[in-house]
């Protein structure tokens, strides 16, 4: 697949078969690529209800986990986190973070 960004960085993900496009979800991006992060919060929205419960969970305040989305402070442990309740690589949510490996 293959992550195609207009303008208004706003994300197509494509999937190539055959020579044929298939485009599907559309996501915001912030600068550097990453996830935007309203789409992280609506994520994680989806699956706890609130940020607080999320929080929660991770062990956290809520003040940390939007400071982790935002990119204001580091955490490996939160990221993976946030990564696993989306349901997506980490290197996808936060990948100015953790770059992919070239192949």
């Amino acid at each position: 697949f293959t992550v195609l960004t207009n303008r208004n960085n706003v994300a197509t993900i494509a999937l190539y078969t055959n020579n044929i496009i298939h485009t599907g979800y559309q996501m915001s991006t912030s600068v550097g690529g990453a996830m935007h992060k309203e789409d992280i919060r609506a994520g994680i929205r989806k699956s706890f209800g609130t940020l607080e419960k999320a929080a929660a969970e991770y062990g956290v305040c809520c003040q940390f986990v939007t400071s982790v989305m935002k990119g204001e402070k580091r955490s490996a442990r939160v990221e993976r986190a946030i990564a696993e309740t989306l349901g997506r690589p980490v290197e996808e949510v936060f990948p100015d973070r953790y770059p992919q490996e070239e192949r």
